[in-house]
């Protein structure tokens, strides 16, 4: 399956947030049992976005919650908040399965997530997949805390240029901090190089996926999905020397394949 499930918004729906972009939890309703879901109004770049960015974290098989793309009336918008799709009566939306008994990582004391964070297996996949969507906006507040201690990443709308940079923008290298990666930088010397392998796995993984994203199916627009992927292949093809360069792995190799001496 290239694209995600879909249904429709349904009722109870309760308002997250109103600003800067309306969340709303919500039921999914299909073929199958209601469930919960978490629904992102949005405009259709922002959709965009977030559909591709899930889409590159399911290919890598990163933890994060179902995406899905829902069918939103406006009759069921609550009262109060911005309905961005103007006179259109029903509107696509993004929407995630619900982790129930989650709460953020930002809920508990920061040497607590701070250790989490460092011992996360997936910590190396997730900084180099931020690396490339260029996300500014990995925090402990976009990481979910499930009841096993399992770790979730979520929202992606400041990536692709999104987070106040020119949207997909022609810059393959804007100024964005990677708070994951910079997790990764403060490992030991050892530690990083013995991680070297994985890191570079994953950009050719990465690498692969970005060749292969459905937006059709993931119902970006044409003009849009140009844009995007015009992003995405520039950046991909320096992702590598970014990671490296991010950790100070090119300063331990002399040339490329034996070790130097670590201080």
């Amino acid at each position: 399956m290239n694209g995600f499930a879909s249904g429709s918004v349904a009722t109870p729906i309760q308002i997250v947030k109103q600003t800067p972009r309306v969340v709303l939890r919500a039921v999914r309703s299909w073929s199958g049992p209601f469930e919960p879901v978490f629904v992102k109004v949005l405009p259709v770049n922002a959709r965009s976005i977030e559909a591709v960015c899930a889409w590159l974290a399911r290919e890598i098989e990163l933890p994060a919650p179902e995406p899905l793309l829902l069918q939103m009336p406006a009759s069921r918008m609550p009262k109060g908040c911005a309905w961005p799709f103007g006179t259109d009566p029903l509107a696509t939306c993004f929407a995630t399965r619900a982790v129930e008994n989650a709460l953020s990582l930002s809920k508990v004391s920061s040497d607590v997530s701070t250790a989490m964070i460092d011992k996360w297996r997936s910590l190396p996949a997730a900084a180099v997949f931020d690396q490339l969507i260029a996300n500014d906006d990995r925090t402990e507040g976009n990481i979910l805390l499930g009841p096993r201690g399992d770790l979730w990443l979520i929202d992606h709308g400041r990536s692709l240029g999104g987070g106040g940079q020119r949207l997909f923008s022609t810059d393959i290298t804007p100024s964005t901090a990677n708070f994951l990666l910079s997790r990764v930088a403060r490992y030991p010397a050892q530690a990083r190089v013995k991680l070297r392998p994985e890191l570079i796995a994953v950009c050719t993984k990465l690498a692969s996926a970005v060749s292969r994203v459905p937006y059709g199916a993931l119902l970006v627009p044409e003009d849009i999905a140009m844009q995007i992927d015009d992003f995405l292949v520039r950046r991909v093809g320096m992702l590598q020397a970014m990671v490296l360069q991010s950790i100070g792995l090119p300063d331990l190799y002399d040339d490329g394949q034996r070790p130097a001496p670590l201080q």
